[in-house]
């Protein structure tokens, strides 16, 4: 086995950028911020200001040659600090343009760039071929003035990436910073300045280790963020994909698989308002790929690393990432829009999934693709049905996690017809909803507020608010139901007036217990919500007539004008109006929501 070939040695930001460097595919977005340029620029200055001629420590960078004898690298680790080092290194040069020697620019110049007969050679090669021609026109902005004014027409024409943006916002808050440091009353002290600036090129340092070729370079930084190095389980992916490309078309596949990352990394960022990120979703693919439920977020990276010829990494890592990545945009897909695909329909079992937001639908989801589109999105109202079920009767997450990596991995991903459908619901799911029939009915039964988040309650009242309008022959989503009707109205209130009080015989403990009740609860709109108020029943009859919904207004009102099936469906689930409002009103309302509950959660037919 041939021995990898390592050296290390200090080198100065001046000697650094005596060479030439790449930034292959695999590399993250350069995504420092604000708190991160000063922390650099301030750690450096502090050093600066106590010993002027002691070493600053920068950090590791990690290279690999591009070829034998070459000076040019390609950045494994350090891309970093090295691309803040290039931009600043680019504001010296222009500040001394304005205030410094010829003499001084030259320096300064020569780690920018270096002249050839083809005209100026950059050190820094960049990501992508977009970021590469921005930062060329960027460096050869000719002054402070003209650079600043680059960034401002960039930022207007609001084409350039989130890393271009932060690479040219971090230009503009070193400018900031190093106004703040070195000119007083607007008058620039250039000699104080390119003191700090000499101090930059000379004596700040990395322990720059040096390896021969890429496939070295990356195990080596496998190895050592295995040992502690701050990165993202999505960082160690990437590497891990770009490990595995075949030497004989690694820049041929760098280029391919680069794209689909950036692909990948914009499809998860799309959705953060759902607390989608990259390394929960990969906790979820990894789940359903190995039919596994016991993998933490913390070690996704290491279960994929030891399951790399399972998911075909070390054989073929662009079909691999072509998996992932499909599986990504249905999972966004999934939890952020309520779809199968972007240009799909929405599915309201998805869409209701949201508000109860859960998110566990996608281990029975994100492998069944083979599943027909009628069959999918009846599957996505029944997983709902299952996981509220499991909500109302208290099963651990962790037990049906288990539950839904082992029917994924054994059932989902080879459904593929109406028949295997049908075969796999009843054989096995919804023997598994039944079964939880008799504690979710006697635990709905006794329903309250009381350690129930109120998107929940929400969610609840707006399902069966939606089942009587349905009933009725017109359909309303339950996102239009919780949107129009979005106060949950205490029909005994919260805060009882005298009338209200003196016609109740309970401790205050009894009626708070009661008032919190499923029983006690419906829904409002604003308007008659504020106008109902913490009044007695009796007054409050006239605004419930007044509410269009059926769920608020069949509480004080006989509907067998809607038509008999109507009236019939509210004789079959006991719903009557009251002409008095109590405890045991509060009881047999409760009870009548019960039954409506085993039907819209499909537990009636066993």
């Amino acid at each position: 086995m041939p021995t990898m070939q390592v050296s290390a040695e200090a080198k100065s930001i001046s000697e650094i950028f005596s060479k030439f460097f790449s930034i292959p595919a695999y590399q993250r977005d350069y995504v420092w911020r604000e708190e991160n340029i000063e922390a650099f620029f301030n750690d450096i200055l502090e050093s600066f200001n106590s010993n002027a001629n002691k070493d600053y420590f920068m950090g590791n960078l990690l290279l690999a040659r591009h070829s034998e004898n070459s000076a040019s690298y390609f950045v494994i680790d350090g891309q970093q600090r090295l691309t803040t080092s290039y931009i600043l290194l680019k504001l010296f040069l222009d500040f001394s343009k304005e205030y410094g020697t010829e003499n001084e620019q030259f320096y300064i110049k020569l780690s920018l760039c270096n002249p050839t007969s083809r005209g100026l050679q950059y050190k820094i090669t960049f990501l992508y071929e977009q970021t590469q021609k921005l930062m060329d026109e960027f460096i050869r902005q000719e002054t402070l003035e003209d650079s600043l004014l680059f960034i401002s027409k960039v930022h207007k024409m609001g084409s350039c990436s989130q890393s271009e943006y932060r690479m040219l916002e971090a230009y503009r808050h070193f400018s900031k910073l190093l106004k703040e440091q070195f000119a007083k009353n607007n008058i620039l002290d250039w000699s104080s300045m390119y003191e700090y600036i000499s101090y930059f090129q000379q004596h700040v340092i990395f322990s720059v280790i040096y390896t021969e070729n890429t496939q070295d370079a990356l195990v080596l930084f496998q190895n050592m963020n295995d040992r502690g190095v701050s990165l993202t389980k999505t960082d160690l992916l990437k590497n891990l994909l770009f490990q595995h490309l075949k030497a004989n078309t690694l820049v041929e596949n760098e280029k391919n698989l680069s794209l689909k990352w950036r692909e990948f990394v914009k499809t998860i960022e799309k959705s953060k308002n759902m607390n989608i990120t990259p390394d929960r979703f990969l906790r979820h693919y990894i789940m359903v790929k190995t039919g596994r439920s016991d993998i933490q977020k913390g070690n996704v990276f290491n279960e994929i690393a030891d399951k790399k010829d399972i998911l075909n990494i070390r054989q073929n890592p662009i079909e691999a990432f072509d998996d992932i990545l499909e599986k990504a945009k249905l999972y966004v897909n999934i939890r952020a829009y309520g779809k199968r695909t972007s240009a799909g329909k929405e599915i309201q079992g998805l869409l209701n999934m949201q508000a109860l937001k859960v998110e566990q639908q996608v281990l029975l989801l994100l492998d069944s693709e083979k599943m027909p589109d009628d069959v999918f999105e009846d599957f996505s109202s029944k997983i709902e049905n299952l996981l509220f079920v499991y909500m109302v009767s208290g099963v651990l997450t962790k037990q049906y996690e288990s539950l839904f990596c082992r029917w994924s991995y054994e059932d989902i991903q080879y459904i593929d017809s109406t028949e295997k459908y049908e075969k796999f619901l009843n054989e096995k799911f919804l023997p598994e909803l039944y079964k939880n029939k008799k504690v979710f009915e006697e635990r709905f039964n006794q329903l309250s507020q009381q350690g129930l988040v109120k998107y929940k309650q929400k969610y609840i009242l707006g399902k069966l608010a939606q089942f009587l309008e349905q009933k009725r022959g017109e359909f309303k989503s339950l996102h239009d139901v919780m949107k129009k009707y979005k106060e949950i109205e205490h029909i005994w209130p919260q805060e009882p007036n005298e009338a209200v009080k003196q016609a109740c015989n309970l401790s205050p403990e009894d009626y708070a217990a009661y008032m919190q009740r499923l029983g006690n609860l419906t829904l409002l709109n604003k308007k008659l919500n504020i106008q109902a108020s913490n009044a007695e029943f009796s007054v409050k009859v006239p605004y419930y007539e007044n509410e269009d919904l059926l769920l608020t207004k069949c509480l004080v009102k006989n509907l067998d004008c809607y038509g008999k099936p109507f009236a019939n469906c509210l004789q079959s689930y006991h719903i009557s109006p009251f002409t008095t409002w109590n405890e045991h009103c509060i009881e047999e309302r409760q009870r009548s929501l019960t039954s409506m509950a085993l039907t819209i959660w499909g537990l009636n037919k066993k």
